[in-house]
């Protein structure tokens, strides 16, 4: 629970069932509504995007209307004061911030402040990597510090719950919104999960440089069928509890605020409704007591999923099913009184969906400071240390995938280096999705950071238009080095941006193999928001820098990589599968009767015009410098192995090396995965240093779930791998 001290809970409560007693029904429901500034939710929608909505009717024409001239949160001032709203999402002007707060504050009936949340996914104004990037870090510290600082700058601007962590297990690079995920091994996105919620909300939520973190999406919807972003997902309990609830469950234990229910059905039951999943397994076994809150929208769509006959049941289904607050679909508002009237719903449900969400007011001191500070604002917005966290975050979340010794750029080797590709010169592209707050001033493009070390720049070609053969001769005829920036831009990925077809442009394809026919050495950096299948790039280029989107520093960040100033040490999260027709593509899968042991093996489980293994796997990421693995060793204590490996930087270069260490559960009642990490250590070694590094793997993260959804941990025969990635060679076996 978030709040630590049971005197200041004894407290709260009683404050809390003071309000009820004195609150009408309209009020207590007012509580439990969720307004947005566009129909979707979070954020303003273009004007053609609107069109279409009401073209379709997924919108009234009222709804348009007010959308088009940014009136939709104005026109519920009325209701502010009579009590009717309890939060708003996706406010960013502190000063619309503070006159809605004051009106709740200040001419309500009650004086109830206002919940304000708003999608602070990767940063507020400094801008940090998107969450796949900054996953391959595998830097514990790091992921609290960015939601530290992240916490600190909304916090300051009147925001005051964050829709974040994003905790959904993505195997499946063709959903877009993997981009804001942490990838795909349930180990890792605990550790974030924990790390995110102390960063965010650290040991008291009043702290005015803290705020609410909320978990989503509640429950698999990484695993959406196909890859379709709010698809369904159909999938066995024992996996379910195996793969995507432990990182909830890490979430949950590190005391987080809120969480929020996934737009997709599992088994059949739309998670917005599945009081199995919401009060049963989250609240009775999970022990959360926190607010739930739906997606955007969602609980209305109940009646679209087909589950709902309509907008009165789907109110009811939602509320009873453990959902506290309705987002912006106005469902609860609309309907939830006349339920009560009719019976249909106990007033209790209301009740204790009301003491939630005033118990986390109450804990985030709203009662007593509800304003934002403007002096304040100026004050913590992109600092100086800030900035410097956004360029140690961009510098170790950069995966290099392939070197055959190009990088780092050695100047007196190569004196006309070629820069080519407009994503390198666009802020925006620097940051990826989900930044809505950024600002600008502060961020360094890749053209900038390069162009200041004397290379030249030529744009040539965009993401999806064809090359400019003028352009591209110019760039190229006197180069001795040429960097191509690829990939895909910040709107290809993220939120409503799956794609069936995760390779490059066909024309990006193009300037892929007309750079190989120039017979000079060329470097790919990598733009993306996703895994991407590069197989042209892999065998055409020297180098291949995986830059993802960095965020505010990530020109200057890049730069020092590209030039041999930063040692890269980032590590892959997801597959980059060789075809989009692989995915789900994850190195943690069980093994079949027939599994490949090459691409040409017959009768066995692979496409034939695919490959066995991916074009990169988890775990994988180069340095410049290398790294030897030896002398492995297993000691058994009472409840825990101690693992030990020496590492020795066997290079030329000092550097990073992230250890990972991998189990294989040989025989056992359910088929297991072929490997499962456990644990890692990033640590830094000078050329020629060696250290010795320790695991402690507890007995207990050697089980899983059964049919029965028991917890069990077999007796029997284990493999322990530990590398550099999952693919790594050197092992040990032990019985348990």
């Amino acid at each position: 629970m978030y709040l630590k001290s049971k005197v200041l809970t004894n407290e709260i409560e009683k404050k809390i069932n003071n309000l009820l007693d004195k609150m009408t029904l309209e009020e207590k429901i007012g509580q439990l509504h969720q307004v947005g500034p566009s129909p979707v939710g979070a954020f303003d929608i273009p004007e053609a995007e609107l069109k279409k909505m009401l073209e379709t009717g997924r919108i009234t024409q009222e709804e348009y209307e007010l959308s088009k001239t940014d009136k939709i949160l104005d026109k519920n001032e009325d209701k502010i004061r009579n009590g009717e709203i309890g939060s708003f999402l996706g406010l960013s002007d502190p000063k619309r911030i503070n006159r809605l707060q004051r009106i709740a504050v200040e001419e309500s009936r009650m004086g109830i402040p206002l919940l304000i949340g708003c999608d602070v996914i990767h940063g507020f104004n400094t801008v940090f990597p998107t969450p796949i990037a900054e996953s391959c870090s595998f830097d514990d510290e790091l992921f609290e510090q960015t939601a530290s600082v992240a916490a600190k700058e909304a916090r300051a601007a009147g925001i005051n719950w964050v829709f974040a962590p994003m905790l959904d297990i993505s195997r499946d690079a063709r959903w877009g919104r993997i981009a804001e995920s942490m990838g795909q091994d349930p180990f890792l996105a605990g550790n974030y999960a924990e790390r995110k919620v102390r960063g965010f909300q650290g040991d008291d939520l009043s702290d005015n440089s803290k705020i609410a973190a909320c978990a989503k999406h509640f429950l698999a919807y990484g695993a959406c069928e196909g890859g379709k972003d709010y698809n369904t997902v159909d999938m066995s309990l024992s996996k379910l509890y195996d793969v995507y609830l432990p990182p909830f469950k890490r979430a949950v234990e590190a005391g987080i605020a809120s969480i929020m229910t996934s737009f997709n059905d599992i088994n059949g039951v739309p998670m917005t409704a599945n009081k199995l999943l919401i009060k049963n397994v989250l609240h009775d076994e999970l022990g959360f007591d926190g607010v739930v809150v739906s997606d955007a929208t969602a609980v209305r769509e109940l009646t679209v999923h087909g589950y709902s006959k309509d907008k009165y049941a789907a109110a009811r289904d939602a509320l009873c099913a453990g959902v506290d607050i309705d987002m912006n679909s106005y469902t609860y508002f609309d309907c939830l009184k006349e339920l009560v009237e009719k019976g249909e719903v106990q007033i209790d449900n209301i009740n204790e969906a009301v003491k939630s969400i005033l118990r986390l007011k109450f804990a985030l001191g709203l009662f007593d400071n509800p304003y934002c500070d403007f002096k304040k604002l100026n004050e913590v917005s992109c600092t100086n240390e800030h900035l410097a966290l956004a360029k140690k975050a961009a510098l170790h979340s950069t995966v290099l995938l392939k070197n055959n010794g190009v990088l780092p750029i050695n100047k007196e080797k190569h004196k006309n280096i070629s820069l080519i590709g407009e994503l390198s010169d666009s802020i925006s592209e620097s940051y990826g999705c989900w930044t809505i707050y950024a600002k600008d001033e502060h961020t360094v493009t890749l053209k900038d950071a390069l162009c200041k070390e004397g290379v030249q720049y030529t744009r040539c070609y965009g993401v999806k238009d064809e090359l400019n053969e003028d352009e591209f001769k110019t760039a190229t005829e006197n180069a001795d080095l040429i960097i191509a920036v690829l990939g895909e831009s910040r709107h290809m990925s993220g939120e409503a941006h799956s794609y069936a077809d995760i390779s490059l442009p066909e024309s990006q394809k193009s300037v892929v193999k007309r750079l190989k026919e120039l017979g000079k050495p060329f470097i790919c950096v990598l733009y993306n928001g996703r895994p991407l299948c590069v197989p042209e790039v892999d065998q055409s280029a020297d180098a291949i820098v995986e830059a993802w989107q960095l965020g505010t520093k990530m020109g200057e960040a890049l730069a020092d990589i590209i030039f041999g100033r930063f040692n890269p040490c980032g590590k892959l999260t997801s597959n980059f599968p060789y075809k989009s027709g692989e995915c789900p593509s994850y190195y943690n899968h069980p093994n079949t009767g027939r599994p490949a042991a090459t691409d040409s093996d017959h009768w066995t489980c692979k496409y034939d015009d695919g490959r066995i293994k991916p074009i990169y796997s988890f775990g994988h990421g180069l340095s410049y410098t290398t790294f030897e693995y030896s002398e492995l060793q297993i000691e058994k204590a009472e409840s825990y192995l101690n693992v030990s490996v020496k590492i020795t930087n066997s290079g030329n270069y000092d550097g990073y090396e992230v250890a990972q260490l991998y189990i294989h559960d040989k025989f056992a009642s359910k088929v297991r995965p072929v490997r499962e990490l456990k644990g890692y250590k990033k640590l830094y070694l000078r050329q020629g240093e060696n250290k010795v590094v320790n695991f402690i793997l507890p007995y207990s993260d050697l089980g899983f779930h059964n049919d029965k959804l028991e917890y069990v941990i077999e007796k029997g025969d284990f493999e322990i791998f530990v590398g550099t990635d999952s693919e790594c060679e050197l092992k040990s076996e032990f019985t348990l």
